[in-house]
């Protein structure tokens, strides 16, 4: 249908917003273009290297990125709307490189402080903050009705309570996993780095046998 060249080396998986693509750029670039046919309708600066999609909330995109420094954007202009930075973590820094996930008028986060994050996505006031874990995420969140579930760098597999970002459980498995969990009929489903499939029980971690 159309084709538009982009002058960075990688970029971001694609997000639909409205009658426009957005994709954030390795060398620092949030691209909006018409979905109709590729003309481009603005281009801001973000800093940093992004290959995480953003996430629409309501009028805003928002990206996650380099040094923990997350940004909201107008959709519509690419104006900047606001800006929240984490705290480093003294080993890993702060970087937040997957996509948010937007539900309820917050957006949720995990960052490499180790800590996962629910910012008022109108205004980028932090409303929840979680204790940290022992290692960095390696996936960004997924979210049922009143939980949310990571996996991270120390094999283990996180559900939070939505409500304070307090751990309800931790599972470990035998390899760190990367792939965001999926939610389904109660279970919680990650890949391993030791080439398995895991199912685990959503309210209480447990996990199911084979």
């Amino acid at each position: 249908v159309w084709r538009r060249p982009l002058a960075a080396r990688r970029i971001s998986a694609p997000l639909v917003a409205g009658d426009m693509v957005v994709v954030a750029t390795s060398d620092g670039q949030a691209v909006a273009l018409a979905l109709a046919d590729g003309a481009p309708r603005w281009r801001a600066s973000l800093g940093g290297h992004f290959l995480a999609a953003p996430t629409l909330a309501g009028d805003l995109l928002i990206f996650g990125g380099d040094q923990g420094r997350i940004t909201a954007w107008r959709a519509a202009s690419g104006a900047p709307a606001w800006e929240f930075s984490a705290p480093p973590d003294p080993a890993w820094g702060a970087q937040a490189p997957y996509s948010p996930v937007y539900a309820d008028g917050l957006v949720y986060l995990t960052a490499w402080n180790n800590r996962c994050y629910a910012l008022d996505a109108a205004s980028g006031e932090v409303r929840q903050v979680s204790e940290p874990t022992k290692r960095p995420p390696l996936t960004p969140p997924a979210l049922s009705e009143d939980a949310l579930f990571f996996c991270a760098h120390d094999r283990f597999v996180y559900c939070l309570d939505r409500r304070d970002l307090g751990r309800r459980w931790r599972t470990q498995l035998p390899a760190a996993s990367h792939t965001t969990p999926v939610l389904l009929d109660g279970r919680v489903y990650v890949g391993s780095g030791d080439h398995h499939v895991y199912a685990l029980d959503a309210a209480d971690g447990r996990l199911h046998p084979q």
